[in-house]
């Protein structure tokens, strides 16, 4: 039902994987690394965009380790990059931002997340399984489209 919700939520259609994510990726992890400096622990690359091969919605999953004390001065910092918070979004353990491009399209999604954390563990689990079993990955990329097409 999450993985529903999460379509609902983010319409894009499901294309084919874009051998640009992982540069875009390292891209937007230099301009997080300038803006938000010593506060960031730990930097990572996550969802379908991560996984070579893997069809996904264009856009960029990035997931910000910091602690607690420093979220509310990395929303701030973020706003800079054109990240929005979007608290609907939010959970314990994670706080939800997006970036939108100058027409108001997702672009990038960015979970700031405790170090280490259940949210931080659960993610990079997940991403790895996919990395690593290409049956797993065709599976689950099977799955997202008919649920694109479903909420079509």
């Amino acid at each position: 039902m999450a993985l529903l919700a999460s379509f609902a939520m983010c319409p894009e259609i499901v294309c084919d994987y874009d051998p640009s994510w992982p540069r875009a990726f390292e891209a937007e992890r230099r301009l997080l690394e300038a803006r938000l400096g010593s506060a960031i622990e730990g930097i990572e690359h996550i969802g379908s965009t991560s996984v070579l091969g893997l069809a996904a919605k264009p856009l960029i999953d990035i997931m910000v380790a910091v602690s607690a004390e420093q979220v509310p001065g990395c929303v701030d910092a973020l706003a800079e990059l054109r990240y929005r918070r979007r608290a609907d979004r939010d959970f314990p353990g994670r706080v939800f931002l997006r970036r939108l491009d100058s027409h108001g399209r997702a672009t990038h999604h960015l979970s700031l997340t405790e170090p280490g954390g259940a949210y931080w563990r659960d993610q990079l689990a997940f991403r790895d399984a996919l990395r690593a079993d290409r049956e797993l990955a065709a599976r689950y990329a099977e799955l997202k489209r008919a649920l694109a097409e479903n909420l079509a």
